[in-house]
């Protein structure tokens, strides 16, 4: 028997007992679930018979995956709605807990941000001091190409790392307060009365 018939007569006995249990499920009562027990060299079925079938001398070294077999008897009641199942019993919680589901690590945060307490170190762990100083490296180079534009040199100068870290305070106080929509100019007047103040220079 080559490895085509086995599969096809094992998808046959899953159809059959999957039509089986369906209707047991229909009808609310206790149902059992028989899987095929098979080797390389048996196939025994699930009703309990004295007929064995022994595989040719040739299909010896072939060998399927050994199924046990199990049986499931759950008890339920079925809902209103015809379709929910309620189990009647509690689940086991004397069940060995599977190997994927051990926690091995205790969770939390870990190494450096253990010393977090505050929002402002929290926030640095996103966005540390390497990237602030790429944003004032790229912002300097970009607002020199500007510099040639302007006469003086005070209406373009270069930024540094104190007024790019009160950019992004700007910022993520305007998304706290769900004002990201305005420009720089609306949103200092409309927190002139709110909780934080602060000043731009717009040139």
């Amino acid at each position: 028997m080559d490895d085509r018939m086995q599969a096809q007569i094992r998808s046959w006995l899953e159809e059959d007992s999957g039509d089986e249990l369906d209707a047991d499920l229909e009808n609310g009562e206790q149902y059992r679930v028989d899987t095929i027990e098979s080797d390389s060299s048996v196939i025994r079925s699930p009703h309990e018979t004295d007929t064995e079938q022994s595989s040719d001398e040739n299909d010896a070294d072939i060998s399927a995956p050994a199924i046990q077999q199990q049986r499931v008897r759950i008890p339920y009641y079925i809902g209103k709605n015809r379709s929910t199942k309620w189990l009647i019993h509690k689940p086991l919680r004397n069940v060995r807990t599977r190997s994927y589901n051990i926690v091995i690590h205790l969770p939390g945060v870990k190494n450096v941000a253990k010393n977090a307490k505050k929002p402002l170190q929290c926030f640095s762990l996103f966005v540390d001091d390497t990237m602030k100083d790429k944003v004032v490296l790229y912002t300097n180079v970009y607002i020199t190409k500007l510099q040639e534009k302007f006469s003086r040199e005070r209406d373009c100068k270069l930024t540094d790392a104190v007024e790019i870290k009160a950019l992004i305070g700007v910022l993520y106080m305007a998304g706290l307060k769900k004002i990201c929509h305005l420009n720089v100019k609306e949103i200092e007047t409309e927190t002139e009365t709110e909780t934080f103040l602060f000043n731009i220079d717009y040139k």
